[in-house]
């Protein structure tokens, strides 16, 4: 759901952070998540500019 492991650990009672760490069994959702809110943007981003967009090219710096 996306609570850090402090926040866990507090819910658990645990007195220390490593404890919730040793305990926590993370999975892939955190990673999921960050893949999917990002895709959208690197798809856009490789497809070039939409008609109608204020885009300005940058220019190629001549000799070197």
């Amino acid at each position: 759901m996306g609570m850090s492991l402090p926040v866990i650990g507090k819910l658990l009672g645990h007195a220390q952070a490593a404890t919730t760490h040793r305990d926590a069994h993370l999975s892939d959702d955190p990673l999921r998540k960050a893949s999917e809110l990002i895709a959208p943007h690197i798809a856009t981003a490789m497809a070039g500019p939409a008609k109608g967009d204020n885009v300005v090219p940058f220019r190629k710096k001549s000799g070197g």
